[in-house]
């Protein structure tokens, strides 16, 4: 019992000093202020389909999301490909008026390669992990490629001179323990290992997918919970803009009850912004996320 109470004030101490901690940061919109929410429209599609994303993102549109970000993730990630989804993209933003970005969330250096073409590259993405090993042999990047990566999208991106941030990093906790190269750290400093190499780059967003990208690390909803209050007040703690995206896959005990709380309980703490898959399924990436369609009442 005692240890069920003493679980029960961290959560509320995550929440409390979060909530304190405001993130604001701006590309073409304002995300972060204090009494906001906001989210990143993701109308992923199993093969790309540009009839499938834009039928998604207008669904999206309809539902007031994607003021944050749309944000697609390819499942082709080739330069020509995420080309055609980035002026996709670009073209139904410029066709609706909507106030937002966009973003291909390919790897970074594809989308250098597609700014090289002259695509419309607005927010620069890439996955972050907490150790140099993950970051290399997994992931494929290193500081010298990010910092080329930041230099070439203030000198030349879609936004320069506009932005005032432009970079995008998405992180998790145990995604460095999956693929054992967390070098005996603590999944917990590992993920603020991340948040120590983002905030190098002023991002305009910061997302946490604990719960997809180390999917064999969290045994339950109460894990998963737990893990994504941690995140988010070391992230907020560190300065950056904390977007979240309490999520699961059938790896895991979660459920979406567990996820709904999380969406609540992370609103409370003032997150700057959620993921808005629709009804919550993501067919290409098979995992569960939150949705406007579906997101409970949370003040």
């Amino acid at each position: 019992m005692a240890a069920a109470v003493a679980k029960l004030c961290d959560v509320h101490e995550l929440i409390l000093v979060a909530k304190k901690c405001s993130r604001p940061t701006q590309a073409r919109t304002l995300l972060g202020v204090p009494g906001t929410l906001s989210s990143r429209l993701q109308p992923n599609h199993p093969t790309d389909d540009p009839e499938g994303i834009a039928c998604l993102c207008y669904w999206g549109l309809s539902l007031a999301a994607g003021d944050a970000l749309l944000g697609i993730n390819p499942a082709i990630d080739a330069v020509d490909n995420v080309e055609r989804l980035l002026r996709l993209l670009d073209s139904l933003r410029r066709r609706t008026g909507v106030p937002s970005q966009i973003c291909v969330l390919a790897h970074i250096k594809t989308q250098l390669a597609c700014l090289d073409r002259g695509a419309p590259v607005e927010v620069l993405f890439q996955s972050l992990a907490g150790t140099e090993e993950t970051n290399l042999a997994e992931f494929d990047i290193s500081v010298d490629l990010l910092d080329h990566g930041y230099r070439t999208m203030a000198e030349r991106g879609a936004l320069a001179g506009t932005a005032r941030q432009f970079m995008y990093f998405e992180t998790g906790q145990g995604s460095e323990f999956t693929y054992g190269r967390h070098h005996g750290i603590d999944m917990t400093t590992c993920e603020a290992l991340c948040y120590g190499l983002a905030r190098r780059y002023d991002p305009f967003m910061v997302n946490n997918v604990t719960g997809f990208i180390g999917p064999e690390t969290h045994l339950d909803s109460f894990e998963m919970m737990l893990a994504n209050l941690q995140d988010h007040f070391m992230g907020k703690l560190l300065g950056l803009p904390m977007g979240m995206a309490p999520c699961y896959t059938l790896h895991s005990r979660t459920t979406l009850e567990g996820q709904q709380i999380a969406t609540q309980l992370l609103t409370a703490a003032g997150a700057n912004y959620f993921m808005d898959v629709c009804l919550n399924t993501d067919r290409m990436l098979a995992y569960f996320d939150t949705s406007r369609a579906r997101r409970p009442n949370a003040a």
